[in-house]
């Protein structure tokens, strides 16, 4: 409990240094808890839309199917679909679980960079691709219940940026894992074991 505790009470502070320990714990709780935390609140969401579905399903069959459907089966229906469910909750409740993390992590990722001598400021190298994910995909779905359909000209970037995050997270994490410096270093005194 201590790693939490020290973590908790650091979450405006920047500056200092955490060892690898102290940090891991931390970030495994706090990662931890926003995940299950976010697919507590995205349950009931996507039940509902699941649930709203099937009806739709039934109401635009063209006609029954030859065999029962299986777990591959996909319908396209032209024109849009009415009575899909509104899918603003989901992305909110997602972009809330995203931000949660980042401002309860940010300190710690920055005290832990300092800690093997680099600045926080690697901390934010997967920020802007993680926004403009967050930002994008609501954007390319909100057609999906228009009559236009969905907007897939952002795909490709939404892809890009993706694959983008992916890389500077691994990266970030490679970071994180490094060695402490021994004694003190330019962002101040070795951490207490």
């Amino acid at each position: 409990m201590k790693p939490i505790r020290n973590g908790l009470a650091g979450l405006l502070r920047f500056s200092g240094r955490d060892r690898r320990a102290t940090f891991w714990l931390y970030a495994l709780a706090v990662v931890g808890v926003c995940m299950v935390l976010g697919n507590v609140l995205l349950a009931p969401i996507m039940l509902d839309a699941f649930a709203g579905a099937g009806p739709i399903v039934v109401d635009h069959a063209a006609s029954p199917p030859v065999e029962p459907p299986g777990e591959d089966m996909i319908m396209v229906v032209e024109g849009g679909v009415p009575g899909l469910p509104d899918f603003r909750l989901f992305f909110l409740v997602t972009i809330l679980t995203a931000v949660a993390t980042v401002a309860l992590l940010a300190a710690a990722v920055s005290r832990r960079l300092h800690d093997s001598g680099r600045s926080g400021l690697w901390g934010l190298m997967p920020l802007p691709f993680l926004t403009a994910s967050l930002i994008g995909f609501p954007i390319m779905m909100s057609g999906v219940v228009s009559p236009a359909g969905p907007d897939f000209s952002l795909f490709g970037l939404l892809f890009v940026s993706n694959l983008a995050y992916m890389t500077t997270l691994v990266v970030l994490i490679v970071l994180l894992s490094l060695r402490s410096t021994v004694g003190p270093n330019r962002f101040g005194e070795e951490p207490p074991e």
